[in-house]
């Protein structure tokens, strides 16, 4: 495995050139030979990638570095030439051993960091996903409930007359309108001054948890100015211009909350009354 840290890497060096000295019986050439194996051995480690990114290379590095360390060992400690040979191609597979079992490791740990990515996000828009949502809101509710956090807002969101949008340009564009809706709010929320999530947690629902204390007034300030911009904005699907709406209900978590449902309850409520009042609006129990 590379190090990547050169003063550790230095001092591991140094470590191994000290640990070897009592076998050398104090020999100058034993002593020059192995600091320059160990040389080799650092300018090897610092341009990994570029030996192990191709199959020659690797073998030709595995194996010359191999040769270069059992020969310098049997010119110090004048082992036969058949034995040497014997052990430069032991040595030079367990070094492709090491190198494959390296790679399988590599390879879990992209398998299980893509894993985790797809439990935790929505596979189209790549928002967070309803699993995170269930957890993260399971997460903040106790803490807002026994005083351990400040003030946390969950405001549900859904795309007005969707199914028109399907119906008229086909579901590609819709799919195409979720992406870009979920971006656009993605980068709007890279400017609001609270923590925010956000969250696809249906068709065209979408959920968002606000924590850091906002005050209500504060939240609604933060979703009518998406919902201004969102008024302006013209989605496009393969040339063909689209425009929506949202309507969105707002509530905050409540020391008597129970369970997620009592909040999600109250947020799903608000967000029903603005769509009965005419949709593109928010409502607020705050």
């Amino acid at each position: 495995m590379k190090l990547k840290d050169c003063r550790a890497y230095v001092a591991f060096l140094l470590v191994t050139f000290i640990s070897y000295w009592p076998f050398w019986d104090w020999n100058a050439w034993a002593t020059a030979g192995f600091a320059g194996t160990l040389l080799v051995a650092a300018v090897v480690n610092r341009h990994q990638s570029w030996w192990t990114g191709h199959p020659w290379r690797l073998h030709a590095v595995s194996f010359g570095m191999t040769v270069l360390f059992w020969l310098f060992d049997m010119a110090s400690y004048a082992y036969p030439a058949s034995e040497t040979g014997l052990v430069i191609g032991c040595g030079y597979l367990v070094l492709l051993a090491a190198h494959g079992y390296d790679n399988l490791l590599a390879y879990r740990r992209r398998r299980l960091r893509d894993l985790v990515y797809d439990t935790q996000h929505d596979v189209l828009t790549h928002a967070f996903s309803r699993t995170k949502f269930n957890a993260d809101l399971g997460r903040w509710l106790p803490l807002r409930v026994s005083g351990q956090a400040p003030a946390i807002h969950l405001v549900m969101v859904d795309l007005d007359h969707f199914k028109s949008v399907n119906d008229t340009y086909g579901h590609l564009a819709g799919d195409t309108v979720l992406q870009q809706f979920t971006a656009l709010w993605q980068n709007y929320l890279e400017t609001v001054a609270f923590p925010c999530d956000f969250y696809r947690t249906g068709g065209e629902e979408f959920s968002l948890i606000v924590a850091g204390g906002a005050k209500s007034h504060q939240v609604e300030e933060v979703v009518a100015a998406f919902m201004s911009q969102l008024r302006q904005y013209e989605f496009d699907s393969d040339g063909q211009t689209i425009v929506i709406a949202m309507s969105a209900g707002i509530t905050s978590v409540r020391c008597n909350d129970k369970t997620i449902d009592d909040v999600i309850a109250r947020a799903d409520a608000q967000l029903y009354a603005a769509k009965r009042a005419g949709r593109d609006r928010l409502h607020s129990d705050g």
